[in-house]
């Protein structure tokens, strides 16, 4: 895994040299093992390495055999070796024996449909020399980014916005129609960003940037809608084949592969294939909490165990979570309204100082398997909604959530709010409607002049984003692609995942996302995924004699951290809190309206004084505000010069140049 930056000069006024170290130093974070730079007639593309794959050999940016096609990469093409066996019997030459230079030759055989071909996660960008085209592609499911912007005739890309910011081209302004997708779906909508001017190549397309312009496709979509009348045992054994393929695929690699135990099923699926998949020694990690409510650590020592793994764990409290949230937003680029990502950068960091770069990771059989409580919730709504005077069906709510329901008066509240709605079920956002109307709050803590500049809802731009045949679908099935589109692809796999790992230089590796995998289960009917309201029925089954009875048949327990108690019961977190809700500051950024927001934390704080419970939807908004505060400063406050090189790094240069009529290449050894 690593860092991408570059850019194109249509009018060939290239920028200072300067100028891509400045953006490579930038994603130091992301490939801390070197920088590699080709220096074209109009283009420059740039690589900040994390060594994984053909350690020596594999520097970027690589090219074909005539030098005129040159792609840099950040990620990881699990079949590279049968591509490239393809590829060499069609006559192609190779001179590494990385999965980078397979994408150079696929290109030239398959052109821009070459990302069909591949099975990993990846953005890379592709300089094409015969026709000055430059060639942007991500992965199916966005697991690894990529942003562009226009500065004039140039266009620049890179794997974080930090370093078009570097590059002294691109100035960061907030956009505050990018700031409400967040506030509202707790996530943006590609291409949008919560910067002005600066956008996100959206999952699973393609963009081609020429002097005749800019064109963005497609290449991959969510297979819905494809049900096949599949046995239970061809559906058990089906995924169980996929899930061991897409563990040996994963496990390609020229350095120790580590695997994240949460304690929960998928976790300890995941951990249990890649032991059995393996002869070395496995080493695995996991994150437990001083808060019983969140910790797995339980079960978490009864998997390592079981599998004799050579285990490391990392106990996070309160206060670290509250000190490390500033980071966890630098890092994402954008505000969070959960802490839940401050863990896990903590966790990465305890990876990385024990010397592993990558880890196998169990996300995305929740989203694909039906997993969240959300689906249940939605199926008990839609079947209240078939007998809407039946008072004994509502009672399933309790089953669901049987900790909101301590008493009768509790009870009548929380059963009136889950069933707000129910019968609107052809509402596109059936499922998240209740998540999606109690975010809007927000609405009311903007300034009035946020107010007035906002005219998308984000609703419809996210409904306009959403595949074909989407409408046709059912409840469930409806809700299981909304949070596929959105928390996973933009939240879950991006500011809980790549972001925070790459801080710390580790790339996760998601078992769960192997788009062969995703296209059989979503061969699957919704309640062979879900039997009744037992989550991830089939993926049980294929656990069974594998990993223990108890964590087999264990609730759901969702990943979760404390979130604004984090703030208001620790020193630490007061301080930030209080700093952050200044009121001069809050009026330097003009977002939200400062009375309401000081009546809102005066509310919450006079709660925690009684030590009583904070209201999901105060919390949702005052981590709002206070996200959006820290993210502000990050971004927009004060700023010091951009950093190039240092004196030790480790560069390798490639200039183009014409001698004689022919081009002359020269390849620098390493500087430093």
């Amino acid at each position: 895994m690593c860092g991408i930056a570059g850019y194109v000069a249509f009018d060939g006024s290239m920028p200072p040299r300067e100028t891509i170290e400045r953006m490579l130093a930038a994603l130091r974070h992301r490939g801390p093992d070197g920088f590699g730079i080709y220096y074209g007639e109009r283009c420059v593309l740039g690589h900040a390495r994390l060594s994984i794959i053909d350690l020596e050999g594999g520097w970027q940016p690589i090219f074909n055999e005539k030098r005129d096609v040159a792609v840099t990469f950040n990620g990881e093409i699990y079949n590279y070796i049968e591509l490239r066996k393809e590829l060499e019997a069609d006559g192609h030459r190779f001179y590494t024996n990385s999965d980078t230079e397979v994408i150079v030759h696929a290109y030239e055989k398959w052109g821009t449909a070459c990302p069909e071909r591949f099975n990993g996660q990846f953005a890379f960008a592709i300089h094409d020399d015969r026709d000055r085209t430059l060639f942007l592609c991500r992965d199916r499911l966005g697991v690894r980014p990529v942003y562009h912007a226009r500065a004039g005739n140039i266009f620049l890309f890179a794997s974080e916005v930090k370093a078009l910011n570097a590059s002294g081209l691109v100035p960061l302004e907030p956009s505050m129609e990018g700031l409400h997708q967040i506030f509202t779906l707790w996530t943006n909508v590609s291409p949008r960003t919560p910067f002005s001017d600066v956008f996100e190549l959206p999952p699973a397309h393609g963009m081609v940037v020429s002097p005749r312009g800019t064109g963005t496709k497609r290449y991959w979509s969510l297979p819905i809608g494809r049900k096949e009348a599949l046995s239970p045992g061809e559906c058990v054994e089906g995924l169980k084949a996929h899930i061991e393929r897409s563990v040996r695929l994963r496990l390609r690699a020229d350095v120790p592969v580590g695997a994240y135990l949460s304690g929960g099923l998928d976790s300890s699926l995941t951990a249990a294939f890649t032991r059995r998949c393996t002869s070395t020694p496995l080493k695995t990690f996991s994150l437990e909490f001083e808060d019983p409510r969140f910790d797995e650590s339980e079960y978490q020592g009864e998997m390592a165990r079981l599998l004799g793994t050579e285990h490391s764990s990392i106990r996070v409290g309160t206060e670290e979570i509250a000190v490390h949230f500033p980071e966890a937003i630098r890092a994402a680029e954008r505000p969070l309204l959960r802490t839940a990502p401050v863990p896990m950068l903590l966790l990465s960091r305890l990876v990385r100082s024990e010397g592993y770069k990558v880890v196998i990771t169990g996300e995305g059989a929740d989203e694909f398997l039906l997993g969240y409580d959300i689906f249940k919730e939605t199926k008990v709504r839609e079947y209240c909604s078939r007998r809407p005077e039946s008072r004994l069906r509502p009672l399933l709510l309790r089953r669901l959530y049987p900790y909101l329901f301590p008493d009768s008066r509790t009870a009548r509240f929380q059963e009136a709010f889950f069933l707000k709605g129910y019968t609107e079920t052809t509402d596109p956002f059936y499922g998240h409607r209740l998540r999606f109307d109690q975010a809007k709050r927000i609405r009311d803590f903007y300034s009035r002049e946020t107010a007035s500049r906002l005219h998308e809802d984000p609703e419809s731009v996210l409904l306009q984003a959403m595949p074909h045949g989407f409408s046709d679908l059912s409840p469930i099935e409806r809700t299981q692609v909304v949070e596929i589109e959105t928390l996973l692809s933009s939240y879950l796999l991006s500011s809980q995942g790549d972001r925070v790992a790459m801080a710390n230089s580790v790339e996760g590796r998601f078992v769960f996302l192997d788009h062969e995998l995703i296209e059989f289960v979503s061969r699957i009917e919704p309640d062979r995924k879900m039997a009744g309201l037992r989550e991830k029925a089939i993926l049980k089954e294929v656990g069974r004699g594998m990993i223990p009875a108890r964590i087999l048949e264990r609730k759901k327990f969702p990943y979760r951290a404390p979130d604004i108690e984090s703030f208001q019961n620790t020193a630490a977190g007061r301080r930030i809190l209080d700093e952050a809700l200044d009121p001069v500051g809050m009026e330097t950024f003009g977002l939200f309206d400062v009375d309401k927001v000081q009546a809102l934390a005066a509310k919450v704080s006079s709660v925690a004084r009684r030590n009583g419970r904070v209201t999901t939807s105060d919390n949702l908004v005052l981590m709002g505000v206070l996200s959006g505060q820290i993210f502000h400063k990050i971004f927009f406050g004060p700023s010091v010069p951009a950093e190039g090189f240092h004196p030790h790094d480790r560069v390798r240069r490639i200039v183009r140049g014409t001698a004689k009529g022919e081009d002359e290449w020269l390849r620098a050894t390493s500087e430093g």
